[in-house]
């Protein structure tokens, strides 16, 4: 499986599994998996308007410190080491204290992947990082997962 590519499984009807198949048959599909990506890649552009609105509501989000909490917006794949986090949270520091404000946790939002080191702990990331929300795949160990569910 490629890096940026996630594995997903759906239960599908007996019926409808039978008409893929015949397109299939018919060569207007190479397979199922060449299906299911058209039917996705439709149904995305279908609602274009939708996803790059929120993308802006987002953008939007990112520019303001409401709560004393900074907000990260990344687009792409973004990996985020020790370094990394420690420079993010530096900077959030930096901006508190010419604001003349206590340090607030970051906020971050992703839409395509995100993958945090294997070698960052929770108790690492979680007095940093308030939240994380990810749009597509994100790569961390179950622990950071699950607490950032």
């Amino acid at each position: 499986m490629a890096d940026d590519t996630e594995k997903v499984s759906i239960n599908v009807g007996a019926m409808d599994l039978a008409n893929i198949d015949l397109l299939i048959e018919k060569t207007v599909y190479k397979d199922r998996t060449d299906f299911f990506r058209t039917a996705a890649r439709n149904q995305v552009d279908k609602h274009a308007y939708l996803i790059e609105s929120s993308i802006k509501d987002y953008q939007k989000e990112d520019d303001i410190d409401a709560l004393l909490v900074k907000c990260l917006f990344w687009i792409g794949s973004q990996t985020l080491d020790r370094q990394e986090l420690n420079t993010i949270y530096s900077q959030a520091e930096a901006i508190s204290k010419k604001k003349g404000e206590s340090t607030g946790q970051v906020k971050i939002v992703v839409f395509g992947k995100l993958e945090i080191d294997k070698d960052i702990t929770l108790s690492e990331i979680k007095d940093k990082i308030q939240s994380i929300k990810v749009f597509g795949i994100f790569r961390a160990s179950q622990e950071i997962k699950n607490f950032y569910k």
